[in-house]
């Protein structure tokens, strides 16, 4: 891996409240791709685990997405022929609902929307698995409701590279603790940052990891202007 990841003592902790322990955990994930499918084949088995070890409710999911699967979608994505012309929220929701006999929710729209403000102002945790930084933008900005204790987990991976970064949603008490988030070093000025999910544009997506083998990004909204 030719990306350098950089990662420092983080001296942050985030506790899970005490009603997990008895009520069913909310879980929004935003993206039901490459990444956000797989994760929904986990939290299927989590939620699974967690009721043979005894937790009364488990987890509640809704899924987010407003595309269909197409034929490329079934070689790296978590769907069969069968899925073709569904839509990939639906789809998903409804595999699981009749394999475990669960009750979770596939919302066929795009974050944010007046369709989805529900699912996240009752989310306990929020999963970005999205591809562009934009989409990431809608929840770092988003102006609706969300619990106070909802935190965030986002998830993305390039060709050689991935990443997952944990913290808060409210604008306040936000927080990137990474998980081997990379320091990344604008190309053109030369600074190193250790930007928020936030404040991607769009074009920063094309960490040169590959490119220029030395962690660097083409262009960065930290100090481009």
């Amino acid at each position: 891996m030719s990306a350098q990841a950089l990662l420092a003592p983080q001296g942050v902790w985030f506790e899970a409240p005490e009603r997990w322990m008895s009520d069913a955990v909310h879980l929004v994930v935003i993206g039901a791709g490459g990444n956000g499918s797989e994760v929904v084949d986990c939290l299927a088995s989590f939620h699974h685990a967690l009721i043979s070890l005894g937790h009364p409710k488990g987890l509640n999911v809704t899924i987010i997405d407003d595309a269909v699967v197409r034929e490329p979608n079934l070689v790296r994505q978590r769907f069969w022929p069968c899925d073709l012309g569904q839509y990939k929220a639906v789809a998903l929701a409804n595999r699981y609902n009749l394999m475990l006999g669960l009750d979770w929710t596939g919302l066929p729209y795009r974050f944010p929307g007046p369709e989805t403000e529900k699912a996240i102002a009752r989310a306990d945790l929020i999963i970005t698995a999205v591809d562009l930084p934009s989409a990431r933008r809608g929840l770092a900005y988003y102006g609706g409701y969300f619990k106070p204790s909802c935190m965030w987990l986002d998830l993305g991976n390039g060709h050689r590279h991935g990443q997952a970064v944990f913290g808060m949603t409210g604008p306040a008490e936000r927080l990137a603790v990474d998980h081997g988030l990379m320091h990344l070093r604008c190309a053109r000025h030369g600074q190193r940052h250790r930007p928020a999910v936030g404040q991607f544009e769009d074009d920063d997506v094309g960490i040169r990891h590959t490119e220029m083998g030395n962690g660097a990004v083409r262009r960065c909204s930290s100090c481009c202007r």
